[in-house]
């Protein structure tokens, strides 16, 4: 008996897939570099403005009073971002034990053993069956809530 499909057939049925990959590929490889080149354009930019700063604080209050004042204000700019990310790691903590606690609860856990038990013999789709509900379970826990 012959194949069904050929193997020019299945090259063409698999060609548009992959020009399809390609082309997303090249687009996110694109979108990184350009974002890279971008990104490092910023921070340059943002470093002669703080050169430019700093020199007319320089010369308008002295080297002592400017270096103090810079000092100063980039200390205030880190210690905002240690307590944000204090806050957001704490967060995140919290959201992890509220999963881990709602997989962990009696209920889902019966709910899944009635539903294997319902199927009776057919344990590989018992298992798939539960399996599904679990990851719906944990992707239903998952998206998180915006408090807006």
């Amino acid at each position: 008996m012959a194949p069904l499909i050929g193997a020019a057939e299945t090259s063409a049925v698999l060609e548009g897939p992959i020009s399809l990959l390609k082309r997303k590929v090249g687009a996110v490889v694109e979108t990184t570099a350009f974002g890279a080149v971008a990104a490092i354009a910023g921070l340059i930019a943002v470093a002669f403005f703080i050169a430019a700063a700093f020199v007319w604080a320089e010369r308008e209050y002295g080297a002592i009073t400017a270096c103090f004042a810079f000092g100063g204000a980039f200390i205030v700019i880190a210690l905002i971002a240690i307590v944000v990310l204090i806050v957001l790691r704490r967060r995140r903590e919290e959201e992890i034990r509220r999963q881990a606690a709602s997989l962990a609860n009696p209920a889902n856990l019966l709910y899944a053993l009635n539903i294997s038990r319902a199927l009776g013999g057919k344990q590989a789709a018992s298992l798939a069956l539960v399996g599904a509900f679990l990851a719906g379970l944990i992707l239903s826990k998952a998206a998180p809530k915006r408090d807006d």
